[in-house]
């Protein structure tokens, strides 16, 4: 049967209506994909920025306190007594806290710049005192005042001693006594008494003999 003109338009009107609603679902879906990935990518923008954010925080947020060591002193200063400071001090602030020297005291063997460590005794001698009259005997050389006790329950301990208490130990004379002191001035503290055999002159053999007698604090 042959179509009228009316069928005709009514058919093409429908065609367009379909047409019409299928491109408007194709662009309201793409609008929605582009919105989702939009949203994605602001999402993880904000993610990695807190992370970062609260990275940075706790960073600055958390320093390492120094470690506190106590020094007892005694002498010639207005307060002696033990005191409580922190890694890394020197001499010149546990004088400060113990009210500073007397006018007795004998400033030319006393270095200030000296670097405290735990349990360490200072003793500030008088300027009349010479170090044989000291009462304790390990006395800090090179320009210092200050006499360290360098044993622990008979142990010597090899960062603290002076040159003439490392003699006494088995096969130790002056010249390893001082090399023990030079290889602490240049690379800094023993961490373990092991660390001796670094030292020029001292081998297996004469660690054997002097291990027993030694310590580091």
């Amino acid at each position: 049967m042959e179509l009228t003109k009316k069928h005709k338009l009514i058919l093409l009107s429908i065609a367009v209506i379909i047409f019409a609603a299928i491109s408007i679902r194709e662009v309201m879906h793409h609008r929605s994909k582009t919105y989702i990935l939009a949203s994605t990518s602001e999402t993880t923008g904000s993610v990695n920025e807190s992370v970062e954010t609260n990275f940075e925080q706790e960073a600055v947020a958390d320093p390492i306190e120094p470690r506190a060591i106590v020094v007892h002193v005694e002498g010639e200063v207005e307060r002696p007594g033990v005191y409580e400071l922190s890694e890394g001090d020197r001499v010149v602030d546990v004088i400060d806290m113990a009210g500073g020297l007397n006018p007795n005291a004998d400033r030319r063997r006393i270095n200030m710049a000296l670097k405290l460590q735990d349990e360490m005794f200072l003793y500030i001698p008088h300027e009349e005192e010479d170090e044989a009259q000291n009462p304790f005997e390990n006395s800090i050389k090179n320009n210092s005042m200050v006499t360290s006790s360098a044993s622990n329950n008979g142990l010597i301990n090899i960062n603290t001693a002076d040159a003439g208490t490392l003699e006494t130990l088995p096969g130790i004379g002056p010249v390893l006594a001082q090399r023990i002191i030079d290889h602490r001035q240049q690379t800094g503290n023993f961490s373990s008494k092991e660390e001796l055999k670094n030292v020029s002159g001292i081998g297996d053999a004469r660690y054997r003999d002097i291990a027993d007698h030694v310590t580091v604090r």
